[in-house]
Order: structure tokens, then sequence, then C-alpha cells
């Protein structure tokens, strides 16, 4: 009786939102078997639902799969999955599914579509698909082994995402209030001023860049076999994501004060520079060094990489220390200095 009364009562929410509906669509899974595959999700962005965090939802998912055939698709709220979803905001909206047990390609098909431009980003293809009445895409799950496999981190409604460009160094400063997944290809690291050399030793971070926290970003492999990709896209994550703990010198630019003490210093080329426009405040989504006032200010600081970079056929004892200089990036061991090849350099 619960799950009838919960199933009128979302039809009976989402007539009266007809009203004020933003956005609206069917998405239904099919696998090969299209008798039994199909499975549906409704997605619906309603001005009067209350505020994205306190996201509004009708019909927990009470869709079960009947025969090896079956598939299931949910909207995501937290963890929990729903047959309808009903918020003030669809952008970011994670769509989960479950596979059967015969399929290893997938169609999802779009109806009922109505209101603003809605778009599906698959995580694994990395494309972005316009929804449209009628249309549909095709995706394949890898690595099949013919049971039914959860995956709810795959497609999202509207990516909500941080575009960044490289400089022609391949650097860039970043920050954001959200935290981000760092993309394929690009490097992200923290940090630490060491005032008596007057260098900034950088630190590797995987997977996520922690809100709030200032990095660097680096494109380890531009220039080299005609990687020039200086574009990276960072996608928010909205999952739990630790803090960064380590010690990390570079500041997110909404820590940045006019009024600050001490000296500042940004990203150009391949060294922190001091900054020179500090009374138009900081650009947004950058990051910056600030260096105490006890300490003297360096015209410009180097960076060191405090990482191996897979560098093969150095065959001399010592911690490899990696660093960049005239855009070039080279490792030291020992007294030696190699290139990203393994050749010396002299």
């Amino acid at each position: 009786m619960k799950k009838l009364f919960i199933s009128m009562l979302a039809v009976a929410m989402s007539f009266s939102a007809m009203a004020t509906q933003t956005a609206r669509v069917t998405i239904t899974l099919k696998g090969g078997n299209a008798t039994y595959s199909l499975s549906s999700v409704d997605l619906i962005e309603d001005d009067a639902r209350s505020a994205a965090a306190e996201s509004g939802y009708d019909g927990p998912c009470f869709m079960n799969q009947s025969n090896s055939f079956s598939t299931l698709i949910y909207g995501l709220i937290g963890t929990s999955e729903y047959s309808t979803v009903a918020t003030n905001n669809l952008d970011g909206q994670k769509i989960g599914f479950i596979t059967n047990k015969i399929d290893h390609q997938y169609t999802l098909e779009f109806t009922n579509v109505s209101g603003r431009t809605l778009k599906l980003y698959d995580r694994v293809t990395k494309t972005e698909t316009t929804i449209v009445d009628n249309g549909s895409y095709e995706f394949t799950v890898a690595n099949f082994e013919y049971e039914r496999t959860t995956i709810n981190n795959r497609f999202v409604i509207n990516r909500q995402a941080y575009n960044v460009t490289l400089n022609d160094n391949f650097l860039a400063t970043f920050s954001a209030d959200k935290n981000v997944i760092i993309p394929e290809g690009l490097s992200a690291y923290a940090a630490e001023y060491e005032s008596e050399m007057e260098l900034l030793t950088l630190h590797k971070i995987s997977n996520y860049i922690p809100a709030n926290t200032g990095v660097i970003l680096y494109n380890p492999n531009g220039g080299k076999n005609d990687n020039f990709q200086k574009n990276f896209s960072l996608e928010i994550y909205d999952g739990t994501v630790p803090a960064y703990t380590e010690t990390n010198d570079l500041k997110p630019a909404s820590a940045y004060a006019t009024n600050h003490t001490g000296h500042i210093y940004v990203l150009h080329g391949d060294m922190m520079y001091t900054y020179e426009d500090e009374a138009s405040g900081m650009k947004p989504n950058k990051a910056f060094l600030q260096i105490d006032a006890q300490y003297p200010a360096p015209q410009r600081i180097a960076f060191r990489f405090n990482e191996e970079q897979g560098v093969e056929n150095i065959e001399v004892e010592g911690k490899a220390v990696k660093f960049v200089e005239n855009g070039r990036v080279f490792i030291k061991r020992g007294e030696k200095v190699y290139n990203l090849q393994g050749q010396l350099v002299k």
C-alpha cells in the first residue's frame, strides 16, 4: 500500500508541476531484446522545486529485473535510486544503470523532451550528446562478463566543469570552490616554498583536486610525440574528497585580499613572478603564492618536481628530481641532468 501511495503521489506531483517545468526527458535503456530489456527514468526540472541542495524527487525505484534480459536505469540522489527525479536544476544529475546478463551493447532513447537544452555526458567515451525528442545514444559496456553489473559513475546530465587553458609551457594555476576530477593527460601539484633555495617544490596530487585548494596544472607530455594539448575540462565531482593536509603554499583565488601582507607571486611562463596587478584582485579559478614579509622577495621562483616520470635507462644512483628550465623539463640525479628521454644534458 505504501508503494502504491508513493507511486500515485509521484504522478500527482508530476502533473502539478507541469505549469512550471523548465525541462523534461524520459530516458529508456534498451538491450538487444526490446521486449524484455526496456527500463526508463523520468527527469523533471521544475523551478517551483526546492533548492538543488534539497532536491525534491518522486517515486523511489521499485523496479526489478524479472529475467536475464531485464535492465534497470535510474536517477541517483546521493546513493539512492529513483525512477523519477524532480528538482529545480538537472545540471549535474547522475544517471545509473544495471546491465542484463545478455548484452554488452545498449541504447539510450530520449522521449517526452521539452524545455531547455539538456546534454548527456559519457565519462567513458568523453562525448556529449544533445538530448532531442526521439533521439538516441548507443554505447558499449567494456569487459562485459554476462553478469548483471551496476554502473553509477558513467552518465551525467549537463556535466558541470571548469575549462582550463595551459600556457605555452603547458602549465597553469587552478583553484575552485568545488571538488574536481583531474582529467586524463593532466597532472596537478600542490607546492611547498623553500625560502633558502627560492624554489617551489611540486608534489603530485592524484585523482581529485579538493575544493578551495590552489594547484599547479601541467601536461607532462606537452610538446612530445605531437602532444600539444592545452585545453582541458575539469569536471565537478560531487562526492567526498578529503582536504589536502600536506604542506601547500599555493592559495586559491578566493583567499586573495588586496590588503594582504607579504609578497604575492603568480605563474608566468614556467616560473612564478611578482604579481604586478594586485589592485585588480586575483583572476577567478587561479592560484597564487604568498610569501611571508619576513622573507626576501626574489625576482622569480622556479619549480622543482618532486617525482619520477618513468624515465628509463638512467643508470645512476640517487633520487630523481624533476624541474623546469626555459620551458623544458629535466631530471636531475646526483650531479647529472637528463632530459625526459633519458639523455644526458651537458
